[in-house]
């Protein structure tokens, strides 16, 4: 699929690799990233293959291109523009697949849609009367509160057991089982009508591999017996709010396993840029384009490739807060209801908890409520 959206771009005398000549010629090919390294002279040297033959493709360090060319993973599929024959293409423009919504689709009814992530409950720094007030907010007359319809929550509902060495010395509930049912609690005070659609992460007790399958009864019985209560998958799409003149808002989920390759390995994403890890991936079209950036199950279908365009996309994870536009899309990130661990501390991670982002149907406008 990733191979003929980029197909279908500005890609001039698009040729299979091996039917590349000798004589130097205007080309572009469409392959797979197999290999990226940069030369003695700070070029950058990407080797390009499809099912025919694979060819070097340079982007030299003072072209307009190399900025995008810093953007190439390993082992995800690209469109390269260039000038060269079949030894080497000396790259002028590059194409992903990328996504763009193609318009802003509004709801004439008005609601709210609430999102958030990585309640840890379980955890000795679970935030519990900061997630309550979020609660009593959401039972209460303010007029925002009593539109909201739908609250998502992007994974690690609980704190989990044995997820990383000593964790056992930070853990206020030690029991799986009673990490669900103290959780299931606390969703069972929210309004009934009120559906919370739930993804599993990397603390929950499901598989680590990847798509992890949605929350199953031996340990979660009792937040999955609560109604409102919809468990789906990691990853997942899920439409909300349509009706019969109105398509809804299709939110992608995922935990966000793939991130922190991404942003210690793109030169473009270190440092303070982390909110744009979404925007990067988008326009790979892909959750977790590199072999190796998650671990993953073994399958026919890919089921990290974006196929259904989403209004909204809603990554955790990364227990910090942020909110980007990228071509008419949503790219949020879930807060986090747990205070900074030792584990956290120990990899430099700076949590900004107790948030909750708020999207309106009508207005299409979406703002951050603070419970900290």
């Amino acid at each position: 699929i990733l191979h003929e959206l980029i197909k279908k771009k500005q890609l001039p005398n698009l040729t299979s690799i091996n039917k590349i000549s000798s004589r130097n010629q205007n080309v572009s090919v469409v392959g797979l990233v197999s290999e990226i390294r940069t030369t003695k002279n700070k070029n950058l040297l990407v080797e390009v293959e499809d099912l025919s033959g694979r060819i070097k493709v340079l982007f030299n360090k003072n072209k307009d291109v190399y900025t995008t060319a810093l953007q190439i993973v390993p082992d995800e599929v690209i469109g390269v523009k260039g000038f060269g024959n079949n030894n080497i293409i000396f790259g002028s423009d590059i194409a992903f697949p990328d996504i763009a919504l193609p318009e802003m689709r509004k709801s004439k009814q008005d609601w709210y849609a609430a999102f958030t992530s990585d309640m840890h409950v379980g955890s000795t720094e679970f935030l519990n009367d900061k997630f309550i007030a979020f609660v009593e907010w959401l039972n209460s007359n303010d007029e925002k509160a009593k539109k909201v319809r739908y609250l998502f929550i992007g994974g690690d509902i609980v704190e989990g057991v044995g997820v990383y060495p000593g964790q056992e010395n930070f853990l206020g509930i030690k029991d799986i089982k009673e990490q669900y049912e103290v959780a299931a609690k606390l969703l069972s005070k929210i309004r009934a009508d009120i559906r919370i659609i739930i993804i599993p992460g990397n603390h929950d007790a499901v598989r680590l591999i990847e798509p992890q399958p949605p929350f199953n009864y031996k340990f979660a019985k009792p937040l999955l017996d609560l109604p409102n209560v919809i468990s789906v998958s990691n990853p997942s799409i899920v439409n909300i709010g349509s009706t019969a003149n109105f398509p809804g808002i299709n939110v992608l989920l995922y935990h966000g396993s793939s991130i922190y390759y991404f942003l210690n390995k793109v030169e473009t994403l270190r440092g303070k840029n982390e909110s744009k890890v979404i925007p990067f991936l988008l326009k790979k079209r892909h959750l977790a384009p590199t072999h190796g950036s998650t671990v993953y199950f073994p399958s026919e279908n890919d089921f990290f490739v974006i196929n259904k365009i989403p209004d909204i996309v809603l990554f955790g994870h990364l227990h910090k807060t942020f909110i980007e536009r990228y071509n008419n899309i949503y790219a949020i990130f879930g807060s986090c209801w747990n205070g900074k661990t030792p584990e956290q501390e120990r990899r430099g991670i700076e949590p900004d908890p107790a948030k909750v982002l708020l999207f309106n149907s009508k207005t299409r406008s979406m703002r951050i409520l603070d419970f900290s």
